[in-house]
């Protein structure tokens, strides 16, 4: 037989449970200790100032900057004058031989992609900033011809989260 201090006590903490789980659901920058202040914000399309072009590479990489934002944020996004302002250019990407084996042969060949990003405050000037992120990815030679294919969607992914990192986090 359960009582019914004992049952209102069981809810109790059921209840208190659930709000605790729910407030720590709702924290979503707590991994960066970041905070937006703002209600929106806009990308502006990169440009793309590589020598070395890919002729969707800086419409792929505003899209993905602006869905990541859409999508883990919950700013709006709008065409332009928000609150948190991005634009810039893709200054670099390339392909290089990373190792050679026997014969002047490349054996792991490196994509490498530089993009200059600035970001503008509205709210909080001092948090803007102007900064070029740079990464890459290492591949088999053998898979040179569809590299672009294989690894720049993730080279792109790779910036975005920088980008994302840099803006919540101020690092």
């Amino acid at each position: 037989m359960v009582y019914p201090g004992v049952l209102y006590s069981r809810c109790l903490s059921w209840l208190t449970m659930l709000v605790l789980a729910g407030g720590l659901w709702g924290c979503r920058y707590s991994f960066t200790g970041g905070k937006l202040e703002g209600e929106s914000f806009s990308v502006q399309r990169l440009e793309n100032a590589a020598s070395l072009v890919v002729p969707t590479l800086a419409q792929d990489l505003t899209e993905r900057l602006r869905d990541k934002f859409l999508q883990q944020t919950r700013l709006n996004l709008l065409d332009r004058d928000a609150d948190l302002q991005f634009s810039g250019s893709i200054v670099r990407y390339d392909i290089a031989p990373l190792t050679v084996q026997s014969g002047d042969q490349a054996s792991q060949n490196r994509m490498t992609l530089t993009v200059k990003v600035k970001f503008v405050h509205k709210i909080k000037p001092e948090d803007s900033w102007e900064e070029d992120f740079s990464n890459f990815v290492d591949f088999p030679a053998s898979q040179n011809a569809q590299a672009e294919s294989l690894y720049l969607p993730e080279l792109v992914d790779k910036i975005v989260q920088d980008i994302f990192n840099k803006t919540l986090s101020n690092w």
